[in-house]
């Protein structure tokens, strides 16, 4: 039976995140807990660790948590304390817990080793910090920040944790544990406290928002709105916002950004097919470029690392991206969404399409209703997929709903492959057609409970 979390994220819209995010770990340790259940975690779901006075921490606190806390929880990359005397043990556990599996994710996505985080010994710690509210009101709500000692948020509560993708908190989470790392890899443990200035600000927001699973800009009319701003002069295009006096806040600018770096990653006929790991090779060669005094260091490292697929792998440069963001966008954007469709018995009654590998959710299509009764046209997200990989692709009816309950009735799995040529979820193989047929697929009755 798929965990509740899949279900409820088809029925919002769709959130893109970085493929292979926080939830192949959570399906790889299922059984560890209930944690892996998308439920607050319990004393059966923590992370191995130790409580602690703050006499014992082997990291210097950030300044939020310095003299506010006598206990803390430490993990093996982390130690997390408290703002004040609200959160508990177990907030403290919960956290770590989070932390951990977020920075796994991180790791195996950007490949990024533990002495490039912690040292060779083990032993330079994260420091998170917990707290309620901000008492010189320069963060408040729902948000944090990241240090090279550690990473703040206002987060204090083990229920505002889970390991499922769309948990807000998790997501700020992992979004400030990617600055953390960013800084410590552009600086070196050794260096002082830094706050990452030298990386473009679009490139580090956008990273770190893709990263975490945050929202992507993927809505076509939202995505042409934005770029025709940019060329009416009104809005600036995402990689030219280089420094945090360039960033102006606005509904989605993040969104923006991460959208900006999404294409750097993305093997598709109009993406700059670099790979992921990249993402983390640029902080090491702008460390690099710091330390050998070049005038501009973000600028030399981007066009050292990256390159621009479609000109048959010539360099791409900051400067190159920023002139034709709007020209190269629009086509990616064009390219963004692939046909399918689904027919065969009760097919008029499929309500979703998702698209899943080794038992995590990749992506949930929309169904497109156009009249017809015996066959249902689809939509998914084609960046989201690589050619080169079979996927379980899942069709799911919603049976009934009552009371908080629904009755769910779901096909597959059936195989399918992207075709960026033919602009297609394919069946069948490479190369097969466009429908797929669950007149004889294997069907699975399930409760879920909202």
């Amino acid at each position: 039976m798929f965990k509740k979390n899949v279900l409820l994220a088809l029925c919002s819209s769709v959130a893109l995140a970085a493929c292979g995010g926080g939830g192949s770990d959570s399906s790889s340790d299922k059984s560890d807990g209930p944690l892996y259940e998308d439920e607050t975690p319990t004393t059966t779901g923590y992370t191995d660790g130790q409580l602690i006075t703050a006499s014992e921490a082997l990291r210097a606190r950030v300044d939020e948590c310095i003299d506010t806390s006598n206990v803390g929880f430490r993990s093996t990359h982390f130690e997390v304390f408290s703002i004040d005397d609200a959160s508990t043990n177990e907030d403290l556990k919960a956290a770590a817990t989070v932390a951990e599996a977020g920075l796994k994710s991180i790791q195996e996505m950007l490949v990024v080793h533990d002495d490039e985080i912690v040292g060779t010994q083990g032993k330079e710690l994260i420091s998170v910090c917990l707290r309620t509210e901000d008492p010189n009101n320069s963060f408040t709500g729902h948000s944090g920040t990241g240090f090279k000692d550690g990473l703040v948020i206002n987060a204090p509560r083990a229920g505002d944790f889970s390991l499922d993708l769309e948990n807000s908190t998790s997501q700020l989470l992992r979004h400030e544990l990617v600055h953390v790392i960013q800084i410590r890899i552009v600086y070196g443990l050794e260096a002082g406290t830094h706050g990452g200035f030298d990386t473009d600000k679009w490139y580090s927001e956008g990273l770190a928002q893709l990263i975490a699973g945050q929202e992507v800009s993927t809505n076509a009319t939202e995505i042409d709105a934005y770029l025709a701003a940019i060329t009416a002069g009104t809005e600036t295009a995402a990689p030219a916002i280089r420094t945090h006096q360039d960033h102006v806040d606005s509904n989605g600018r993040y969104r923006d950004y991460a959208l900006a770096v999404h294409y750097l990653f993305t093997p598709s006929k109009y993406g700059a097919n670099n790979p992921l790991s990249d993402g983390a090779e640029l902080w090491r060669k702008l460390g690099e470029e710091i330390d050998f005094g070049a005038t501009d260091p973000f600028a030399s490292a981007f066009s050292k690392v990256f390159v621009n697929d479609r000109q048959k792998l010539t360099p791409l440069t900051q400067q190159q991206y920023s002139t034709n963001f709007v020209s190269w966008m629009t086509e990616f954007r064009t390219d963004a969404w692939a046909d399918g469709n689904v027919t065969g018995t009760n097919a008029q009654n499929v309500d979703m399409v998702f698209v899943m590998e080794e038992g995590v959710e990749l992506l949930a299509g929309r169904m497109k209703a156009d009249g017809d009764v015996s066959s249902q046209n689809f939509e998914v997200l084609l960046t989201r997929l690589d050619p080169s990989k079979a996927y379980d692709v899942y069709f799911l009816d919603v049976v009934s709903e009552s009371g908080g309950t629904m009755e769910v009735e779901y096909y597959g799995p059936l195989k399918g492959y992207a075709s960026y040529e033919a602009h297609a979820l394919q069946a069948n193989g490479p190369g097969g057609g466009t429908t797929f047929d669950i007149t004889n697929a294997k069907v699975t009755k399930a409760t879920v409970e909202d």
